[in-house]
């Protein structure tokens, strides 16, 4: 259970602890991916909150890139233990010129719940807040930043640039890190909380190539699901303002802001509870198995007194008199004796004796050959036996 939940721009989720606006604040700054990850996890930076095997330790998050043709999708991940890991967020960044790149960080809707989207912003927000919800947060008309001058990005787009994998893994973290107490949601949010006026919130996914490149990627822990999912249902159960950024100032019912319409071939995020979600794959997407309540109260109401009914008066009566009756008289009638009748008369005839007669006597007859017989051959004399000579004996002797 998370302790910071009541606060107002806490989501009560464990995403409270890593601040997606300073996550991006240091991408913009940092020279390469490995220069990334090592700000993510300098405790100097007062960045990673994060514990979620809850182990009492703030977790090492490292970081894998994901590339195809010029799009990126950047992982932030989380070893949760020697098995498991769970993706904290996903930087989504692709080439949209020959100079000219966009991006998006996602936060994993285990961590922040269903389509929270950070961009960075051109123009700077007021410090001061309102309402106290998510008031520091804006969803505005869409305005293009180009990040490709960032010395990360720049670096990515080098044509000798080699994907960057993080090396780390659990129990196996760099030399140079230690691990510390998380602080409190109110310490940790006074830090990171300046680098939202330099941000904007957006439910549309404006990078869709990456986003695609990301979705079959994506790693989920068991163990974060089952630990956090109290918080989610308190979440869930949230009036919707209060839910996040997406839900403030907006109108009720559908989450989106007031006065907003939809950019055309952008993909835009559908609310919860299980309504389905077009993701730029063109595939719908379910998050849970709850479906759309009805409403008795907002559908229409039947009235039976100014619905049609039946009236058998008014209906057209079928009257026997005026349909056509069949006359018998006036049918045609068979008449046998016009028909033509058979003639066995005019039938030809067979006449047995015009017909040829079989004559055995002139047919020719069949004289069977006879075979010479071979003369029998006489029996060969048996040849007399030779007589034996007598065996001279050993030695010269006489026989005996």
């Amino acid at each position: 259970m998370t302790g910071f939940a009541q606060n107002s721009d806490s989501l009560g989720l464990p995403g409270d602890n890593l601040d997606l606006s300073a996550v991006l604040e240091q991408f913009k700054q940092a020279k390469n991916p490995q220069d990334f990850e090592k700000r993510l996890n300098d405790k100097s930076t007062h960045l990673n909150n994060l514990d979620l095997n809850g182990d009492g330790k703030v977790d090492y998050l490292r970081v894998i890139d994901n590339s195809k043709s010029d799009a990126h999708a950047m992982v932030i991940q989380d070893p949760v233990n020697d098995k498991e890991s769970q993706d904290v967020a996903v930087i989504e960044l692709e080439k949209k010129g020959d100079k000219s790149a966009q991006l998006q960080i996602v936060g994993d809707k285990e961590l922040y719940g269903d389509d929270y989207i950070v961009e960075p912003s051109n123009t700077k927000t007021s410090d001061s807040k309102t309402d106290g919800k998510f008031s520091n947060y804006r969803m505005q008309d869409f305005v293009f930043v180009n990040v490709y001058f960032w010395p990360c990005v720049e670096y990515m787009y080098y044509p000798d640039y080699v994907v960057w994998v993080s090396p780390w893994y659990w129990s196996y973290w760099p030399g140079w890190w230690s691990p510390w107490e998380p602080y409190p949601y109110y310490t940790y949010y006074g830090w990171n909380y300046p680098y939202h006026q330099y941000c904007a919130y957006t439910y549309e996914y404006r990078v869709p190539q990456a986003h695609v490149i990301y979705q079959p990627r994506r790693v989920a822990s068991n163990t974060v699901v089952h630990r956090y999912a109290d918080d989610h249902r308190r979440y869930e159960a949230r009036p919707a303002d209060q839910r996040g950024p997406q839900r403030h100032n907006g109108n009720a019912g559908n989450g989106a802001p007031a006065g907003r319409t939809q950019e055309k071939g952008k993909t835009q995020a559908a609310p919860r509870n299980g309504q389905e979600r077009v993701e730029p794959n063109g595939q719908p997407q379910k998050r849970g198995s709850a479906e759309p309540q009805r409403n008795p109260k907002t559908e229409p109401q039947k009235n039976p007194q100014v619905d049609p009914q039946r009236n058998p008066q008014t209906e057209p009566q079928r009257n026997p008199q005026t349909e056509p009756q069949r006359n018998p008289q006036t049918e045609p009638q068979r008449n046998p004796q016009a028909e033509p009748q058979r003639n066995p008369q005019a039938e030809p005839q067979r006449n047995p004796q015009a017909e040829p007669q079989r004559n055995p006597q002139a047919e020719p007859q069949r004289q069977p050959q006879a075979q010479p017989r071979e003369p029998r051959q006489p029996r060969a004399q048996p040849q007399p036996r030779p007589q034996s000579q007598p065996r001279a004996p050993r030695g010269g002797g006489r026989p005996r």
